[in-house]
């Protein structure tokens, strides 16, 4: 018998679904039941009656859901009591280079006032490397967090990973590519443009060159994410940069155009002085979602929890900036 299986248990008593259960808990269905299917064979009753209501436990279900809920309550308390031994001197922090831009800057601005003792390590990492990272992580006391950007296809590719690895994320919001422009580029004046259009276009590309991990891991979300863009990408863009800012001061020179996320024009002075322009695409959406993921082997303490809460609240603020202008 496994501690996640109780855990599992007690989910799917709560949603009374082993569909709403597994969303909860970020894995399949199929793998919920398999889990489920263990457990019953393992101790040789039935915990559950699945009817067209829903799902409930059975009478010894019952009796085993109640212990269980004993014990994983016990289980956290011993987590409370060593957490208190555990200062938390310094925050780590791996995100995203456009989180960095605009983003970051406000979330530690705020924490910072609030929190003026604590030191915090940011730096900038790819998604694929973050996960990689935390994937494989061991027992390790100290806490990493990151700030990623998962897609659909990563989310459901790694859907069971993150349970099996102890790795909680924390939905932030949502963004999407779009294609940046110079103030006095022709297109300028547009609200959106097409594919055909962008692919006439001189493009100026970021590329992180910080080594990265070449694991089994790190390759999988990164040959998953690269399918996203392959389209806008049928010719070789005509410059490619190792600095955010480096790509946005070409493209505000009118040497090329860039897709990046729009969550990069967020307190961005380029933007806000009209050097910069955004055009959504009108004909293909590139959807990504953001997530702030750590270990979840100990609790949040007050501190980890406050700077969490800092995060939440600046990417709330983009996301109500996203929908004033319409990104």
């Amino acid at each position: 018998m496994r501690l996640e299986q109780l855990r599992y248990l007690v989910e799917i008593s709560h949603t009374r679904s082993i569909t709403i259960a597994a969303d909860n808990l970020f894995m399949s269905q199929p793998s919920l039941s398999i889990a489920m299917s263990s457990l019953e064979k393992e101790l040789g009753v039935k915990l559950f009656i699945r009817s067209k209501t829903g799902v409930t436990p059975t009478a010894v279900g019952a009796e085993i859901l109640e212990l269980s809920q004993d014990a994983l309550m016990k289980i956290e308390k011993i987590y409370v009591v060593a957490s208190k031994e555990q200062k938390t001197e310094q925050l780590n922090i791996r995100a995203l280079p456009a989180i960095n831009c605009g983003i970051m800057p406000k979330a530690l601005s705020k924490f910072q006032n609030s929190h003026p003792s604590i030191r915090t390590y940011v730096r900038e990492d790819k998604t694929q490397t973050i996960l990689s990272t935390l994937f494989q992580q061991g027992k390790d006391k100290t806490r990493n967090f990151g700030i990623v950007s998962i897609s659909d296809a990563v989310n459901a590719l790694f859907e069971d990973r993150f349970a099996e690895s102890g790795v909680a994320k924390e939905y932030l919001c949502s963004d999407e590519q779009v294609c940046f422009v110079g103030a006095a580029h022709p297109l300028a004046e547009k609200k959106q443009i097409t594919q055909s259009e962008i692919h006439k276009l001189p493009k100026i590309r970021y590329q992180y060159y910080e080594n990265e991990p070449n694991d089994y891991y790190a390759s999988l979300i990164r040959s998953t994410n690269d399918k996203s863009f392959q389209s806008m990408y049928t010719t070789e863009p005509v410059l490619t940069v190792g600095t955010v800012d480096s790509l946005k001061k070409l493209v505000a020179e009118n040497l090329g155009v860039a897709i990046m996320p729009s969550i990069l024009a967020y307190g961005d002075n380029y933007f806000q002085s009209g050097q910069l322009k955004i055009l959504k695409f009108s004909d293909i959406t590139i959807p990504m979602h953001y997530y702030i993921v750590y270990k979840a082997k100990y609790p949040l303490n007050p501190i980890e929890k406050a700077f969490i809460h800092y995060v939440k609240e600046v990417f709330q603020e983009f996301n109500d900036m996203r929908a004033q202008f319409e990104i």
